[in-house]
This record gives C-alpha cells, sequence and structure tokens, in this order.
C-alpha cells in the first residue's frame, strides 16, 4: 500500500521528467547553448535550460513529497481512529455480555427463589410417574 502510495506520488516527476526530454530531443540546439548565468553567488556559463530543468525538477519532487507526507498522516489517522472506534466497539460488546450474564445470574437467582428447580423436579417426577402408568395400562 505505501509503495503505491509513493509511486502515484512521484508520477508528475516522471511526466515532467519524460516530457523535458521529449523537448530536448525536438529541441536540441535551444539546449546546447551555453550562457553565463548569475545564481547569486556567482556566475556560471551553463545551458540555462538544465537550471530550469533542475529548479521545476526540485519544486515538482518538493510538491509530491509535501502530497506524500499529507496522505501518510490521513493513513495514520484513519488506522488510529478506527482503532478507537473497535476498542469501543470491544467496550461495548463487553458491557453487553455482562450484562448478559448479570441478567443470566439474576433470573438463576429468582428462579431459586420461586422455586422453580423444585417444580421441576417435581414435574419430571409426575412425568415419569405417567409414563410408567402408561407402559402398565399397554401392557
Amino acid at each position: 500500500m505505501i509503495k503505491n502510495l509513493l509511486l502515484k506520488k512521484f508520477i508528475p516527476l516522471f511526466i515532467y521528467s519524460f516530457a523535458y526530454v521529449y523537448y530536448m530531443i525536438f529541441n536540441w540546439k535551444v539546449f546546447v547553448v551555453s550562457l553565463n548565468v548569475n545564481l547569486g553567488f556567482g556566475v556560471v556559463s551553463v545551458p540555462p535550460s538544465i537550471i530550469f530543468f533542475l529548479l521545476g525538477f526540485v519544486l515538482i519532487g518538493i510538491l509530491s513529497w509535501m502530497n506524500y507526507i499529507s496522505s501518510l498522516r490521513k493513513i495514520i489517522y484513519e488506522l488510529q481512529h478506527g482503532v478507537e472506534a473497535g476498542k469501543t466497539k470491544d467496550r461495548m460488546l463487553r458491557g453487553k455480555l455482562k450484562e448478559h450474564l448479570e441478567n443470566e445470574k439474576n433470573l438463576e437467582l429468582l428462579e431459586k427463589r420461586l422455586g422453580i428447580p423444585e417444580i421441576r423436579k417435581q414435574f419430571e417426577e409426575i412425568r415419569k410417574e405417567l409414563d410408567e402408568l402408561k407402559r402398565k395400562d399397554q401392557d
């Protein structure tokens, strides 16, 4: 994912370089002319096209890098908030599970207070007696 993002962000550099080389091939005479260029700290005799190419390349590189960094920040932000949402969801599920277990415990206590387990035992005993009576009648 990061490699794809990195490649996508440097596509403008590749396009700029390709267009520059394409223009250079068909206008070679313009690119080989050397002029005295004042760079601020000294005068250099170079083709101005090289200086413009390097300036454009650096500018596009800086813009691409800034775009790449902002995309990474966005991905990190989304991942962090996704994790936080997952943690919140886990807390909610734990709370619901705890509530469910408490409800089951309360239900068991209520059943014991009402004597439901004893009623069930009595019901089973009565059912067994009925089954025995049915068998005796059938025999």
